[in-house]
């Protein structure tokens, strides 16, 4: 390989990537990674290869994603260091790719570098690199943007070969349906296709999304659209096309002219009061599904650009309640909307090809992912459109103002490094603190399957990261689970201390000094809705007793009137970073 060549920056752009995702190699399990460990295993028990075929992730259809963890478990078993060895290496091929696709749109390889860097650095990826459970959109990602980089090659056994990509890339992950907007809006944008042409070759797409929706209907017995709840989602998905397509048309029959001031036959100012106007008939007839798109919009601006992203921004921030405290939101959606126009108003000029496909990409892959704020996996296949109009952005910039945007550049680079390593530290003390819980749980059962465990407090997203406890890890990691694993209380986001007592046989006291408000209760112990803030007074019922707090003084005090089955259950509690065995008197 050359070390001048294209390949050669594309394979240290992913080393780079390698680089900084080393400790996770040491990072166990967290959260919904002992769910999938738990299906698989008992696939495997079962010896059926096809029955990854057969199953529905809650309401997903995800074999490929599941045929990668098999093969995992098969070589690494309960060895976690695999498992995250392979996230890391699609990752890395995922950079590679987007130096490829960067190379190819936007021609110098210095900008295609960074372009490359601005990815594999991109702060908000730790989630999908370092969740094992995350390995779909790494997956999606991978198939789709090699796909992406097959389908736009001029000879017809590369378009066969990415279709076949983009096959893969839906039974990864869903979400992959993006490239359907994506592929036609590299033929219209960037290589000029008319309307005949870019039709043609969409229709071997179109098949294998059919392929795709029967495999899924008959083989898992899943409904094709998903029910009613993601129509909205499929409506978006096929606006975005049908824009597409209508670009080639506009493209065939040039309507816009060389100012592109006139959409149709309709002014700016007539697309802009239209927009204005469809805005304001959704908050007055559906106002809270507009604050949801508008925080969604906030959600992706913050953690798109931002390199900074710890500590996290509460989540008020991204939700808002009332059309005034909608108003800022609506200014950042208005800003948008005016960079997108004038970046990409003279479409058919040769210099804006990259800046309009970048803002379709990022369009595109959001549509999936629209209602989607509590992960920033679901912004990972987006960052790539980002990290395109980042770097077409730097490349316009006078030779001056580049060298000082270069080292700005560089800044964020080091300060995103820095994320990573912090969110790090935050997925290894999480991992271990499930292990070892779980280890100390599962020890005190009298016998498998005949004992209750009740978590009075249980650790959720510490640190901003995925984690949490569950009825799963309990089989996968001591194949000993209880009877029933029930968790009373969840402590959101930051940590805490807490202290206890026994009042009486069948009530206990939980002490919280200097309540933060990150406590949340639930009456069914599984849907957890009732935020508890500092100060408050209140009451439920809940199904292991009637649960009460309130304050004292600083000192928030949780109340459990036991159930027998709580009465009987091994009791235990999270506080300072590790569990607790409950022993009925004054916790340590």
């Amino acid at each position: 390989m050359r070390t001048d060549g294209p390949r050669f920056i594309g394979a240290n752009v992913a080393l780079i990537a390698a680089a900084v995702y080393v400790p996770a190699l040491f990072t166990g399990f967290n959260a919904d990674d002992y769910l999938i460990l738990w299906r698989v295993k008992a696939i495997e028990a079962a010896g059926d290869p096809l029955g990854y075929f057969k199953f529905a992730f809650y309401e997903y259809f995800r074999p490929l994603g599941f045929l990668s963890y098999a093969l995992d478990w098969r070589v690494w078993h309960l060895d976690a260091f695999g498992f995250h060895l392979t996230n890391i290496a699609l990752h890395c091929a995922n950079s590679f790719l987007v130096y490829g696709l960067a190379r190819r749109l936007l021609r110098t390889p210095g900008v295609a570098a960074v372009a490359a860097l601005l990815f594999a650095l991109h702060p908000a990826s730790h989630e999908v690199v370092y969740w094992i459970a995350a390995r779909f959109d790494l997956l999606a990602t991978f198939f789709g943007l090699l796909a992406l980089a097959l389908l736009t090659r001029p000879e017809q056994r590369w378009r066969i070969a990415g279709t076949l990509a983009f096959g893969l890339a839906l039974l990864a992950k869903e979400s992959a349906i993006s490239l359907l907007i994506i592929a036609p809006a590299w033929d219209v944008v960037v290589d000029r296709r008319d309307f005949r042409t870019t039709a043609r070759r969409l229709l071997p797409l179109l098949a294998v999304l059919v392929v795709y929706l029967g495999i899924r209907s008959f083989g898992a017995e899943l409904d094709a659209a998903v029910g009613s709840r993601r129509l909205p989602k499929a409506v978006m998905t096929l606006v975005g096309l049908a824009t597409v397509l209508w670009m080639a048309i506009r493209q065939d029959r040039r309507v816009l002219g060389s100012s592109g001031s006139r959409v149709l036959g309709f002014s700016d100012s007539h697309v802009l009061g239209f927009s204005v106007a469809l805005v304001a008939l959704g908050l007055a007839v559906a106002p809270h599904w507009v604050f949801e798109k508008l925080g969604f919009v906030t959600h992706v601006v913050f953690y798109a650009v931002s390199p900074v992203i710890f500590p996290a921004p509460r989540a008020e921030w991204f939700n808002p309640a009332s059309v005034v405290g909608a108003l800022p939101h609506l200014v950042l959606l208005a800003l948008i909307g005016l960079l997108a126009w004038s970046l990409t108003r003279s479409t058919e000029s040769d210099n804006r090809r990259d800046l309009s496909f970048a803002m379709l990409f990022i369009a595109a892959a959001l549509l999936p992912v629209s209602s989607m704020t509590g992960g920033l996996r679901y912004l990972y296949l987006p960052t790539v459109g980002v990290a395109l109009l980042g770097a077409a952005l730097l490349s316009r910039l006078s030779k001056s103002a580049r060298m000082l945007a270069a080292a700005g550049v560089a800044v964020m680079l080091v300060i995103s490094a820095q994320q990573i390593v912090h969110a790090g530290r935050a997925w290894r003390t999480a991992s271990t603190v499930t292990r070892e819980g779980v280890e100390l749980m599962a020890g005190s059962l009298g016998r498998c399957g005949s004992d209750d465990v009740l978590l009075l407090t249980t650790p959720v997203a510490i640190g901003n990261i995925y984690a949490n406890l569950s009825w799963d890890a309990f089989d996968v990691l001591a194949n000993c689970t209880p009877r029933n694993f029930m968790t009373l209380l969840r402590v959101v986001g930051s940590d805490l201390q807490v202290t206890g007592t026994s009042t009486a046989p069948d009530i206990i006291e939980l002490r919280v000094p200097d309540y933060a408000g990150n406590i949340v209760a639930s009456r069914d112990l599984r849907n957890f809705v009732v935020s508890v803030a500092p100060g408050d007074r209140t009451s439920l019922d809940t199904a292991a007793g009637r649960l009460e707090t309130f304050p004292d003084g600083s000192t928030q005090v949780f109340r459990l009137t036991m159930t027998m089955e709580a009465k009987v259950a091994r009791r235990f509690y999270y506080s300072d970073g590790r569990i607790w065995q409950w022993l009925n008197k004054q916790a340590p």
